[in-house]
């Protein structure tokens, strides 16, 4: 949805690439605020207020809630925990896309409910909303469980049985997915990327994309690009028998994803 008028005019953004995370209950009331502005004049109750209307509108007219604004200064990314009825909604840039908006405002949420849903009935009126402060210090962790959340959402892809980040130097991989042999697959990815980065480095040049086709597999290999993500690489096994246009656009997609995700933790994390 696209809100250009009364929402642009509310001055919640600058030009910071995340700016601001709220968690609200199903009837608009903000019960948590975590702002990364030095400057702002976002009120709790107006975005509330004006979040809940959209997202009712939404509702209204198409029978589903709404999940993205963009307005002429930035973007809000909207997302549901439906267990409890909570709504988070994280104030971003438009370098943050819609896709890593959406993963960060559910990361947040998820992370939120999980912290306090065992104290807190959230189907009852919330008079203390003094007890969530201690959550802001807990946002750092959520985000660095992104790239987890990342690889655990490209598994999901038919084709791709496996996807790994692999640090060159010595931090241990994360892995998510089948790998039949993990610490032998681990070392074999490694030893390639190894050799690779040696061959190219003879031609001043650096590898960018490999892949190691087996009987019933096919390796993909992306060196991320970010500036905070170099020496990591994405390894997706892939099963040789489908087609690859079936996963190619996933592992594009992740890998676009990590690269932002790396930099917004050298940002926001240091």
């Amino acid at each position: 949805i696209r809100v250009v008028d009364e929402l642009a005019s509310a001055g919640a953004f600058s030009d910071t690439m995340i700016r601001s995370f709220l968690v609200m209950t199903e009837s608009g009331i903000v019960i948590f605020e975590k702002s990364w502005e030095k400057d702002t004049d976002i009120s709790q109750a107006k975005w509330g207020g004006l979040i809940r209307v959209v997202d009712e509108l939404a509702k209204g007219e198409v029978g589903l809630p709404v999940s993205y604004i963009e307005t002429n200064n930035g973007c809000i990314s909207i997302a549901a925990e439906p267990k409890s009825g909570l709504i988070s909604a994280l104030f971003h840039s438009n370098e943050c896309s819609p896709d890593l908006g959406e993963l960060i405002a559910s990361e947040f949420l998820h992370s939120f409910y999980l912290t306090y849903h065992g104290s807190v009935n959230f189907s009852k009126a919330i008079t203390n909303k003094g007890q969530f402060s201690s959550f802001a210090s807990k946002i750092v962790d959520a985000m660095k469980r992104l790239s987890h959340t990342i690889l655990a959402h490209s598994t999901m892809t038919k084709g791709i049985s496996a996807s790994l980040l692999v640090f060159d130097d010595g931090t241990e991989p994360v892995v998510k997915g089948t790998l039949l042999d993990d610490i032998s697959a681990i070392a074999n990815f490694k030893a390639f990327l190894t050799a690779s980065i040696q061959i190219m480095n003879l031609k001043n040049d650096k590898p960018r994309f490999m892949t190691l086709e087996f009987e019933s597999s096919l390796v993909i290999i992306q060196r991320l690009s970010s500036p905070t993500s170099m020496g990591t690489s994405l390894v997706c096994v892939c099963n040789n028998k489908i087609t690859a246009d079936k996963y190619l656009p996933c592992i594009t997609k992740t890998q676009t994803l990590l690269n932002q995700v790396f930099r917004m933790l050298s940002y926001y994390t240091t």
